[in-house]
């Protein structure tokens, strides 16, 4: 029933948009930062994709992070992850 998977797509995609916005707003002040952006990332499949509006908006600055190749992506983040990590220590 291809009806069904369209709405269950949907309504997940509502949710991930309601979570990318709380997040937002919780995260901006404690983090001491302008944007907060969401992404999915997928260890097995080496790939991340952009949730957040600031993100796949053309018309968003932040637009232009989302269309990097998602393999250069994760890597960056797993980089930049370890070397946040081990400046801590």
């Amino acid at each position: 029933m291809p009806e069904l998977q369209t709405i269950s797509s949907l309504i997940t995609y509502k949710v991930l948009r309601e979570f990318d916005r709380k997040l937002s707003e919780e995260l901006v002040k404690p983090l001491a930062c302008n944007v907060v952006g969401l992404y999915l990332s997928s260890e097995s499949a080496r790939s991340c994709s952009p949730i957040s509006e600031l993100l796949t908006d053309p018309s968003s600055p932040g637009s232009l992070i989302a269309q990097f190749d998602s393999a250069s992506l994760a890597t960056s983040f797993r980089e930049t992850s370890i070397m946040a990590l081990g400046s801590t220590t």
